[in-house]
């Protein structure tokens, strides 16, 4: 490693040495977490793609510094990315979801490659307080295989600092800089320094259609949103760039992470975030129409919209909730089971044999208390996927509905 000096005190600082030392192995100690938990996304294409990339982002010399300089995936829906100070930066699935091109993975890439280059870590670490920090942790959600890990999680670990500052932040001027060295690696490269002017563009997008959620990589102690893309904009004006308009769509990379975004949707559904799951799925199904998976899952975010508005709400900005608001409860009902219909529907066209669009059917018609019909789909499902993870929850379900209606009340 090169020598640990703080500039802006002057000199060398000596406790920073045996400091940068302890948080590289807290680091480690995180990954090996993340990997325990299962919270580490691997598709091997797009791995190596991402891999490949970042090598080229990589400023000469950083290699000859120790650091690991690799990169992964965190499988968490949010709209988030992080580096840790031993040089391995995430980016989480919601993130790379949102994405049109190269230019705009590479954009964060070089944004988070920016802190590790410059050490933002451990001077951010030197400068706050534990106690700051701890306040910050208990915004943090993690969202591996199976649940999510809340910052209590870690609680007893050293860890949680290192988490805590590569993912809210180092302040306002040291963010500005690595949007700066963004846009310069991005133009160095041949590369399209508007990638981060359109990542801004997605942000706000975001803010303005969600209620704040755990999106930690723009809603902490960033400037905001607004402010940087006016400084995209700006720094692409005077190097006499067009200013953005919509991102311009890369077939190819769009196939690469399309995986991605169908493991995104499928985390969404599952921690009822519908309407950030129905947009993935829209796109999709707008390159792919003929899905059966897309479309399944599209109907069972339907579904489960129908059962219980209220997890939309909480979802959705106060303006969009608006637009949709259920006024009478049984037409919202109708209104989406009739959807999750149509997409069950189309997904058993294309494979008759797709166990989970069966599934869907099968609560569906339970929903509208087609008793038979929901016990038939549900048959369908277990005979297609004999070995399902629900299959004893599926299974009383049938017997519930086979029951005579007066042994149901009694």
């Amino acid at each position: 490693m090169a020598p640990v000096i703080r500039v802006d005190q002057g000199g060398p600082q000596p406790h920073l040495v045996e400091l940068e030392q302890k948080i590289h192995a807290d680091s480690l100690q995180l990954e090996k977490k993340l990997a325990r938990e299962g919270a580490v996304y691997v598709e091997p294409a797009f791995a190596a793609y991402l891999q490949e990339l970042g090598g080229r982002l990589v400023p000469a010399g950083v290699a000859d510094k120790g650091l690991l300089l690799e990169f992964g995936v965190v499988r968490n829906p949010t709209v988030n990315a992080f580096a840790l100070p031993n040089g391995r930066t995430y980016y989480h699935l919601g993130l790379i979801s949102h994405m049109r091109n190269p230019d705009m993975l590479a954009a964060v890439m070089a944004h988070e490659l920016s802190h590790v280059v410059h050490r933002d870590s451990l001077y951010g670490l030197d400068d706050f307080h534990q106690k700051t920090v701890a306040a910050q942790i208990a915004q943090i959600v993690l969202v591996p295989g199976a649940a999510i890990v809340v910052a209590g999680d870690l609680a007893n670990l050293s860890v949680n600092v290192i988490y805590a500052g590569s993912v809210t932040g180092y302040g306002r001027e040291k963010e500005a800089r690595a949007d700066a060295d963004a846009l310069e690696r991005l133009q160095a490269l041949g590369m399209n320094p508007a990638g981060t002017a359109h990542m801004f563009q997605v942000l706000l997008k975001e803010e303005e259609k969600y209620q704040r959620g755990p999106e930690i990589w723009f809603l902490m102690d960033h400037p905001t949103n607004r402010r940087r893309l006016a400084d995209a904009e700006a720094w692409l004006a005077q190097h006499g760039i067009a200013q953005p308009g919509e991102p311009r769509d890369d077939p190819a990379f769009l196939e690469l992470t399309d995986p991605l975004r169908m493991e995104t949707a499928g985390l969404d559904l599952r921690f009822e975030r519908y309407f950030h799951a129905l947009e993935i799925l829209e796109d999709l199904l707008a390159r792919r129409p003929d899905d059966p998976a897309a479309l399944t899952l599209q109907g069972e975010c339907y579904r489960r919209l129908a059962e219980d508005p209220k997890p939309a709400e909480l979802e959705l900005s106060a303006k969009e909730w608006k637009k949709i608001r259920p006024k009478k409860p049984e037409a919202w009902k109708e209104e989406w089971l009739g959807k999750a219909q149509g997409s069950f529907a189309a997904a058993l066209r294309k494979d008759p044999n797709h166990a989970e669009a069966h599934r869907g059917v099968g609560f569906l018609h339970a929903a509208r208390g087609e008793k038979e019909p929901a016990a038939s789909s549900l048959e369908a499902y277990l005979t297609l996927k004999p070995e399902a993870p629900d299959r004893r929850y599926v299974l009383s379900c049938i017997e519930r509905l086979r029951k005579p209606t007066d042994e149901v009340k009694k």
